[in-house]
């Protein structure tokens, strides 16, 4: 991908166009370096004697970053130069950034925009160059439901994810036990065969499990934590070999896949 230029864009739920705004490629610029994701970091430890470090893990904790410039086809009086900067800077949380060309059509970067500077001709502003600082090594698809039923007490479901983050995801479920079932374990064979279990629940109960960051809510009220072996339902990258025991009424599973985009 060559940059972003002369496109529109969604920021805050706020399209460009409102403002008469959009992305330009000035100097060869744009989104064009350091957008792979791939900030890997090892972890290892060093043993006296020992020439090789072993191996703990990696991880990737660089937040991606790039440089973006915004302008308009007229250039800006001071009161409109005021409402575009509340709109684009000086946010308290995280905002969505959706860049409206067909190959980045269904992620979004969920940023700050940072240090802005105005370029002005005249004395007459007209464009805002600014650095784009994610809350992850990548991009975001946008969330995505999976939905499952079945009256058997014991059924193989096979899930293939395909994030570009190689981690663990850890989904979002919420199942509703069928009138026969009063407790549920997953096993994930893909996963050395970890075990996500409920016991001691009651039928047609529903429970909503955000895994990754570990609240469960029961439709009962009650605080189902004591019913739970702790193990949070994950998904290996590529394909999980999952089965089922206990019986479903119905079941979702959300997920975001991660997306590195780049040049």
């Amino acid at each position: 991908m060559a940059g972003f230029g002369a496109l529109k864009f969604l920021f805050d739920n706020t399209l460009s166009t409102d403002y008469d705004m959009f992305i330009v490629d000035i100097n060869g610029g744009g989104v064009t370096n350091g957008l792979g994701g791939d900030g890997t970091e090892l972890i290892t430890d060093s043993v006296y004697r020992k020439s090789k470090p072993y191996l703990y893990g990696t991880t990737q904790s660089t937040q991606l970053e790039f440089d973006l410039t915004f302008a308009s086809s007229k250039q800006i009086d001071r009161i409109q130069l005021a409402k575009i900067q509340r709109w684009l800077f000086g946010k308290r949380n995280y905002s969505k950034l959706q860049i409206l060309q067909c190959d980045l059509d269904t992620v979004y970067f969920n940023c700050f925009l940072l240090n802005p500077t105005v370029t002005s001709v005249g004395n007459m502003p007209y464009a805002f160059t600014c650095k784009v600082v994610c809350d992850a090594p990548w991009a975001w698809e946008f969330p995505k439901r999976k939905t499952f039923s079945s009256s058997l007490f014991e059924t193989d479901v096979v899930f293939y994810n395909d994030s570009d983050n190689t981690d663990y995801m850890y989904p979002y479920n919420e199942f509703t036990l069928n009138a026969l079932t009063s407790s549920l374990k997953v096993i994930n064979y893909s996963d050395n065969g970890r075990i996500a279990e409920f016991v001691n629940l009651v039928p047609n109960e529903t429970i909503t499990l955000d895994n990754q960051k570990q609240i469960i809510t029961s439709s009962t009220g009650l605080n189902r934590l004591g019913n739970f072996n702790k193990n949070w339902f994950r998904l290996v990258s590529g394909v999980n070999k999952l089965r089922i025991v206990g019986g479903l009424e119905a079941s979702t599973m959300t997920y975001q896949n991660a997306r590195k985009v780049g040049s």
